[in-house]
Formats: C-alpha cells, structure tokens, sequence
C-alpha cells in the first residue's frame, strides 16, 4: 500500500500520540510498572508497522540495518556533540546551586530506572529520527522538518504541558533544541540513529544518577534549557548547508 508523504507523517503522530496515551493511562489505571515509561515504546513500534504496512515492496530493504548500524565512522565533532549532556548537566547543576543554593536531599535510584532508558530511548529515537525525521525531510524543507519533528515529539508529551503549562513552555525549548542536535547527529551520520541515541541516553542516565532531586525543579529548567538551546544555535549556524539556510537569513 502507497499513500503521500504528508499522510504518512500524520498518521505516525496520530498513531503515536494514541497509542502512548493509551499505554500511559492503562498504567496509571492499573498501576503496572509505575516507575517505568513504557510509552517511549510507542514511536518505534509505530514506526516498524508503518514501514511493514505503508511502503512499496522492496522500499524498506536494508531500512533497519542503516538506521541501527552505523556506515561511516564518526567525526570528533560528531563524538562531542554526542556527549554533551556530559558537559550541559553539571555545568546547569553547578549554576543551579551557585544561584539558589539549594537544599537537595539525596535517594537512591533503582537499577530498573537505569535500564529502562536503554530499550525506551532506543525505540522513541528508531520512531522520532529513524521514521519521522527520515519520512518529513524528504519532501519538507529540512529546518521545517526539524521543528515539526521537534513540535510533535514534545506534543505526544501531553501530561508535561498539561499540568504546568509554564514548565511547558521550558521543556518545549528543550525538546527543539534536541530536535536540532539529534537531527544534525542522524544526518551526518548517514541517517543512522546510534549517535543521536547516544545523546539521549547520556542526558537521561545522568540526570537519573546525579540530579534526579532537582531535574523537574523549574528552576534548574531554566538554566539547562537556555544552555542547550545554545548549543543548537551553534550547531545549525555553523551547518547552514545542512539545514538549508540561506547566509542571508531567508528559510
């Protein structure tokens, strides 16, 4: 079965944002595997049934094996960027206390809530980068197609903007600017999501062990949200040909 880019980005959202809210709220029902977000399985499984069900014969071959394998060796740059949640998370943390000094007390994280990123990571990065990103920038402006994936990836999120609509606002900065950083990872990577993976989890793993008391702390948000906005400022500036941005500031 064949239909038009366009819809098959719209159904990927729709189906995405149905089945994580479905999964989230037979969770929150059920109280299964409260400490586990199973809904970051929903992209990547979305992902997989629309490449099974939406493309040509043949189209898909060798699909999976150059999102997860990765073909060209990465850069230093590429290996950097990579890591930089190793540099944005304690230098946030290290403003956050310089500014606030504040009373944090320390617990201990479960095993669980480290290994889960693992598979749940690996399967929103296969969805949001490996299916959307891929799908929306063959036919969109690549800059449009990076905010969009950017937009719908922080949507599906529905319970961070709907409890505080402000906290919102600071996590949508968040969410474009790791948009922009995962795009130019998966681009410059020949399409491959490991690197951006990479990215994902070490922002995730090292807020669990290092500053798990004060990641939700709007405050903190503040601060890290401006620094990785930055970082895909730098990023996109410095790769205008990437991003297909005129030197003269026209999209």
């Amino acid at each position: 079965m064949t239909t038009s880019n366009t819809n098959k980005i719209l159904v990927f959202f729709v189906l995405t944002f149905l089945f994580s809210l479905l999964i989230t709220e037979i969770q929150h029902f059920y109280k299964l595997f409260e400490h586990l977000n199973l809904a970051l399985l929903a992209p990547g499984v979305v992902g997989i049934l629309l490449i099974l069900y939406y493309e040509e014969p043949g189209s898909n071959r060798f699909f999976w094996e150059r999102r997860i394998l990765p073909s060209v060796k990465p850069t230093f740059i590429q290996i950097i960027i990579a890591l930089l949640p190793i540099i944005i998370i304690p230098l946030s943390f290290y403003l956050y206390k310089t500014l606030y000094n504040p009373y944090i007390e320390t617990s201990k994280i479960e095993l669980s809530y480290l290994l889960w990123p693992i598979i749940g990571i690996f399967f929103e990065e296969l969805g949001w980068r490996g299916y959307l990103q891929h799908r929306s920038g063959t036919f969109i402006h690549l800059f449009i197609a990076t905010m969009l994936t950017g937009f719908f990836w922080f949507f599906v999120q529905y319970e961070i903007y709907l409890s505080d609509p402000f906290y919102g606002v600071i996590t949508l900065i968040i969410y474009l600017s790791f948009s922009f950083i995962l795009a130019y990872l998966f681009y410059t990577s020949n399409r491959n999501i490991i690197l951006g993976y990479i990215f994902r989890l070490s922002h995730t793993i090292i807020a669990l062990i290092f500053i798990s008391e004060v990641i939700n702390d709007i405050s903190f948000m503040f601060i890290m949200a401006p620094l990785y906005l930055i970082a895909a400022i730098i990023i996109v500036v410095l790769n205008k040909k990437l991003f297909q941005i005129d030197t003269k500031g026209d999209l």
